[in-house]
C-alpha cells in the first residue's frame, strides 16, 4: 500500500450536524439537554449553568442558561533567575526533616551557588511511594 498516495480527507466546513445533541456531563450523570439552547453555539467542556426542568422522557428543558467567560491568559515575563524544579526520591522521614531546613534555611551552607540553586526552587516533587519511617 502507498500511503503517499492516498487521498487526504476533505476539509470540513461545519463540525456540527442537525442530529447531534447536546449533553450536560458531571461525576455521576448526564443528560440531553433541549429547549432554548443554541447546540451549534456550545462546544465540549466549557463550565455552564443551567436552569430548567426535566420533562418525562428524562430530556432537561433549559428555559436560561450561562456559561463562564474565558479569561484572557496573564502573559508571563521572562525570570530574571534561573527556576529549578527539585525531585526527590526514597528518602526516610528524618531525612525529611533535614531537608526541609536545608531548603528553607540555607543558611549554614558555604557554596553561594547552592544557595542560589536552593533559594530558586519553584516546585518540589516527591516521586512515587518513595518515603519510609526510619523506626
Amino acid at each position: 500500500m502507498d500511503i503517499l498516495s492516498d487521498p487526504s480527507p476533505a476539509a470540513r466546513t461545519r463540525y456540527v450536524d442537525p442530529t447531534d445533541t447536546l449533553i450536560l456531563e458531571e461525576e455521576t450523570q448526564k443528560i440531553v439537554l433541549a429547549g432554548k439552547i443554541d447546540i451549534n453555539q456550545l462546544i465540549t467542556g466549557i463550565v455552564m449553568a443551567v436552569h430548567g426542568y426535566e420533562n418525562d422522557e428524562g430530556v432537561f428543558i433549559v428555559t436560561v442558561y450561562c456559561c463562564k467567560d474565558l479569561s484572557i491568559p496573564k502573559t508571563l515575563s521572562p525570570p530574571t533567575e534561573d527556576k529549578y524544579i527539585l525531585f526527590e526520591t526514597s528518602i526516610i522521614f528524618n531525612q525529611l526533616e533535614y531537608l526541609i531546613n536545608s531548603l528553607t534555611r540555607p543558611t549554614n551552607l558555604q557554596c553561594e551557588q547552592i544557595k542560589l540553586i536552593l533559594r530558586n526552587i519553584v516546585r518540589f516533587f516527591v516521586a512515587g511511594n518513595s518515603t519510609e519511617s526510619s523506626d
